[in-house]
């Protein structure tokens, strides 16, 4: 069996790779540096803090997708259809979220004229039981009203959109002329669009495994693998409004996490795929400009990047927690079961030493 069989064999979905609550990301990580108690909430309670998309992001995703050479038709929706107005979008949008609550497993286990008869009844009065929409019709003359309407196909296209995100016209658009300019652009020409005879390029790749007993995962945009040079080259997407400053970008959204946990999930993957003799080589990030105006920007990590991300580093007097400590007391938390109280404050009895990187006067 080949590489390519193998790895296309034990590799999860997205949607799967995305199902597995019980393991930690490099965002997870993230998380916890910043906010113990969201973190305690997100992951452990299970409890995630509801993000809407915006459309920045739901084009980093349409870009990544294309890069990976997803089906987009398992991703995304084309909403296409008009969208109604006054108490027929109520009675659209109320049948919508009733509809949801009927399904178990993917499958819808009431009837219509039930889902329907509930979402009137509380468009149609209010709490008082006051008549406020739909005034002295009855559920058959508002059921035909319904039928082949812009409501009835707005209601069927939101049903079609479970489980996806829903995109426009003009945001493909866009999302493809972008993938297009990277396809083309000398900077990344050789990143894109990757091949030789002996050469894997394998993209969305997952792998699962633990650290100090606490379950992770990652999820790596594209590997490259270079059977000739015997190396194994990882790539992560990365869409900015800002792309010409990556390396604050780096610093802000903590790459650098991303960059040490992924090395280190690689170097076991390699293990796993009978490649222990193949270097793994540090990340490149390859940024894009979401206006389509700058030119991309690739950001090259450094050995000693790497070492920084595991032990942590400072930076103008502040503080980088690293892979290390963060993934100790994540591992500490999860044994005592204390969440209330940090490790240091808890090691300390209470007390913490005053820390502060005083520079020295001019």
């Amino acid at each position: 069996m080949t590489l390519a069989n193998i790895v296309k064999k034990n590799n999860l979905s997205e949607r799967d790779y995305r199902s597995l609550k019980d393991r930690l990301s490099y965002s997870a990580l993230k998380t916890f540096d910043a906010d113990r108690k969201r973190f305690y909430n997100e992951f452990i309670l299970g409890n995630p803090k509801e993000d809407k998309e915006s459309s920045a992001t739901v084009l980093g995703s349409l870009v990544h997708s294309l890069l990976s050479g997803e089906e987009f038709e398992e991703k995304f929706y084309l909403f296409q259809a008009i969208e109604p107005k006054g108490q027929m979008k109520e009675l659209a949008d109320a049948l919508f979220s009733r509809s949801l609550k009927g399904i178990v497993d993917g499958v819808q286990t009431e009837k219509f004229t039930t889902l329907f008869a509930d979402a009137v009844q509380s468009v149609k009065y209010d709490k008082d039981n006051k008549e406020i929409a739909f005034k002295g019709k009855d559920m058959e003359k508002i059921l035909e009203m319904f039928k082949d309407s812009d409501a009835e196909m707005y209601y069927n296209e939101r049903l079609n959109t479970i489980g996806k995100t829903i995109v426009t016209v003009g945001l493909v658009t866009q999302a493809e002329a972008l993938v297009e300019k990277l396809r083309g652009h000398s900077y990344t020409y050789s990143i894109v669009n990757a091949r030789g005879e002996n050469i894997d390029v394998f993209n969305e790749v997952s792998i699962l495994f633990e650290v100090n007993g606490v379950p992770y995962k990652s999820l790596v945009d594209r590997l490259i693998v270079d059977h000739t040079q015997k190396t194994i080259q990882p790539i992560d997407w990365k869409t900015s409004w800002d792309n010409e400053d990556p390396t604050r970008a780096y610093l802000k959204f903590g790459y650098y996490l991303q960059a040490g946990l992924y090395d280190f999930a690689i170097k076991k993957w390699k293990q796993e795929h009978q490649l222990t003799d193949y270097a793994v080589l540090p990340m490149k990030f390859v940024f894009c400009d979401t206006s389509g105006f700058a030119d991309p920007v690739i950001l090259e990590i450094q050995p000693k990047d790497l070492s920084a991300a595991w032990a942590g580093f400072y930076i103008r007097g502040y503080y980088y927690r690293g892979l290390t400590e963060l993934m100790k007391d994540i591992a500490w938390h999860v044994e005592t079961g204390n969440w209330a109280t940090a490790k240091e404050i808890f090691d300390g009895k209470g007390c913490v030493k005053v820390d502060v990187q005083y520079e020295t006067s001019r």
